[in-house]
């Protein structure tokens, strides 16, 4: 079986949180996912395997912190975009 088209979805909603420049922080040198609804907020620490997934496929850049989103990372996140909004 091939490998699939897109990553895990913890993975892409790390990679829309990138994208956006909010909802991710490094806190204690962990790399956590902001989720908002309303007025409630919580901070969900983001698995290494979601790193891995979007550093493997080169859609994020971990030199930085936070890792950045690549020129091809926000392509793909744009085409799962439109995909889910269908």
């Amino acid at each position: 079986m091939g490998e699939s088209l897109y990553p895990s979805p913890v993975a892409m909603h790390l990679l829309l949180g990138l994208a956006v420049g909010e909802g991710v922080v490094v806190r204690d040198g962990q790399l956590r996912l902001v989720v908002t609804k309303g007025t409630w907020s919580e901070e969900q620490p983001v698995p290494p395997s979601a790193l891995d997934e979007l550093e493997g496929r080169g859609w994020i850049d971990c030199d930085a912190e936070p890792p950045t989103v690549t020129q091809s990372g926000s392509y793909w996140l744009g085409r799962w975009m439109k995909r889910r909004s269908k």
